[in-house]
């Protein structure tokens, strides 16, 4: 599967770029790579948008689902690990050099400038594969779904990997 991730939005640039030099080959460096405080994907999923920004912690990312659409279409699986769910939902993730603990999403909308809390978590499905379980919550308003990335890895969609390069607009 091929998109064109031109409509994504990158915003809030970092006063830094990166730079990449892999192999031998200069033409194949990449430098002066802008840094970006947020990337949003638009249409990761049918009415689902994903957000990826940094706090001082952590990586985090959001699954941004819009009025009508259906949570249960965001499915995903970690390469080379078997997922596992704790009692108190925390998904931990098995790999051979270990175990990674991601603790259980914050699923909220917002209202009236308030975050509503909205029940929710990890769900195990077939193959390894993981999505969430979304308790009741009103339809007709976005819906935020906040898990907390504790390392990085390479997450692929069922229906397509999530990545890439993303360029400025301003």
């Amino acid at each position: 599967y091929w998109r064109d991730w031109s409509s994504d939005v990158c915003s809030s640039d970092l006063p830094s770029t990166s730079n990449y030099f892999l192999g031998t080959d200069r033409k194949a460096w990449k430098t002066g790579i802008p840094n970006y405080r947020k990337v949003r994907f638009e249409g990761v999923y049918p009415g689902i948008d994903l957000v990826y920004y940094g706090n001082p912690a952590e990586l985090e990312y959001d699954f941004v689902v819009a009025p009508g659409a259906s949570t249960g279409r965001i499915v995903f699986r970690v390469e080379d690990a078997a997922p596992r769910l704790e009692k108190d939902g925390t998904l931990v993730l098995t790999t051979k050099t270990g175990e990674v603990r991601q603790p259980p999403p914050v699923l909220y909308q917002e209202v009236d400038g308030a975050r509503l809390p909205v029940q929710g978590g990890y769900r195990l499905l077939a193959g390894g594969r993981i999505g969430f379980h979304v308790g009741a919550y009103n339809r007709n308003r976005t819906l935020v779904i906040d898990p907390v990335l504790q390392f990085s890895t390479f997450y692929r969609s069922e229906e397509r990997r999530v990545g890439k390069e993303c360029r400025s607009r301003w």
